[in-house]
């Protein structure tokens, strides 16, 4: 599958596309399944809302998982993101936010190109997220904010919240409170230039978007979960340069072997939790 000249135009200039019928109703409710296996596990890769025992969300599931494995190997996937950045692409990042309801909380306004170039060494501009909503999104419960048009602006100051250090500092740079967030001042500039754009949809939307676009949510208030898969390819030339204190493989991926293809495009049908281990397709 490939984007229309449109739709790539549109991600041009306003630093995203949105992509209908990605995956149909069956192949969904696998996501969805598997989706709610991966947030039920206790690991290290889950993160907890703050005083709260619900899950903001989890981290790496495609190292865990054979079925997040395949998943971003699909040719539909692949596909688009090679069209956007460049060929050979792998994974940097990939996240399941929960934002439960009745207590999922806000993510600040920020970049995530920011993030990942002072905490990960990406310095290039080879990377898109990929964002599957999993349930409809609604002015409710807490949908994807966007200033359009401000991956044009570039890097953007962010203000360094201190924090903690050592081996869980990470967490900093995934919990309601961010590492690096933008000031109301730098925030009422780009929004009078550009406006702001809120992404709702039904389940299944596809939302691609650049990692420079400025971006937050509000907490989700409604009784209804708003979960969002997130994967973030990046181009195998742009790799990680070292950095200090790296943060963790299922936070920010180190391995830049291109990712092959599945053979099928079809969404896998592994059993719920099954590791990569169990996968048995040769790819191309």
């Amino acid at each position: 599958m490939r984007l229309t000249p449109a739709q790539l135009e549109h991600y041009r200039t306003y630093g995203f596309a949105a992509v209908e019928n990605l995956f149909d109703p069956e192949e969904l409710e696998r996501l969805r399944a598997h989706a709610d296996r991966d947030l039920a596990t206790e690991s290290p890769r889950r993160v907890l809302e703050a005083g709260s025992s619900l899950v903001r969300a989890t981290h790496g599931a495609h190292l865990a998982t054979a079925f997040f494995g395949d998943l971003v190997r699909l040719s539909r996937l692949i596909d688009i993101a090679e069209q956007v950045v460049g060929e050979d692409v792998y994974i940097h990042q990939f996240k399941i936010n929960a934002k439960s309801a009745l207590g999922g909380e806000m993510w600040e306004w920020h970049q995530d190109s920011y993030f990942w170039a002072r905490e990960d060494g990406m310095h290039g501009s080879g990377a898109m997220n990929v964002v599957v909503h999993l349930d409809e999104v609604t002015e409710f419960n807490g949908p994807l904010m966007l200033i359009p048009g401000s991956h044009r602006v570039g890097e953007i100051p962010a203000s360094d919240v201190p924090g903690q250090h050592g081996g869980d500092a990470w967490l900093q740079t995934v919990s309601a409170q961010l590492k690096y967030t933008l000031g109301q001042d730098v925030l009422r500039q780009l929004v009078d230039r550009h406006g702001i754009e809120s992404i709702k949809g039904p389940a299944g939307t596809t939302l691609l978007f650049d990692p420079a676009v400025v971006h937050g949510s509000p907490g989700n208030l409604s009784p209804y979960d708003r979960r969002l898969l997130i994967m973030s390819y990046n181009r195998s030339d742009n790799p990680l340069a070292d950095v200090a204190n790296p943060r963790p493989e299922f936070i920010a991926a180190r391995d830049f072997t291109p990712l092959r293809r599945l053979d099928r495009d079809e969404v896998p049908n592994h059993p719920l939790g099954a590791p990569p281990a169990a996968v048995t397709e040769p790819g191309r």
